[in-house]
């Protein structure tokens, strides 16, 4: 009697299609998560550079946050706060508009002989900070 060598032939295709097959899901695992990390690296990369370029114009306004608003474009709100608003491609938009993505906030704090401040960027929807910063600078409180 002859022995048929396709049907061996058949299995082992199916387990190297099958082997195949999960490395590639695997991999696409891999590409997928690396696209996440990469897109939170640049949303907190750009977030960072934010803060640091509103943190540098509180030093220069040496603490008002009356000159700063004007200088960088914020509401300020009664409390004294300040808001500037981002779209997604991290550019400024009207902070009274409801197309930000992003909002950077400038709070106020008290201090003797100098001024303080909080600085937070936060998604918008979002209680959660991307990126926090405390601003001092020597003008009059």
């Amino acid at each position: 009697m002859r022995t048929s060598r396709s049907g061996l032939l058949v299995i082992e295709l199916v387990i190297a299609v099958g082997i195949f097959s999960l490395c590639a899901a695997i991999c696409i695992g891999l590409f997928v998560q690396a696209d996440r990390v990469s897109r939170e690296s640049d949303m907190l990369s750009r977030a960072v550079s934010a803060a640091q370029n509103v943190a540098e114009q509180y030093k220069a306004a040496d603490g008002d946050l009356g000159r700063l608003a004007e200088a960088c474009g914020a509401l300020q709100a009664a409390d004294g706060s300040l808001t500037l608003a981002f779209d997604a491609g991290w550019l400024q938009v009207d902070p009274a508009d409801g197309a930000a993505s992003y909002r950077l906030t400038v709070t106020p704090e008290t201090a003797q002989g100098y001024q303080r401040a909080s600085l937070t960027v936060r998604q918008a929807g979002s209680d959660e900070a991307l990126y926090t910063l405390p601003l001092a600078a020597e003008g009059r409180p």
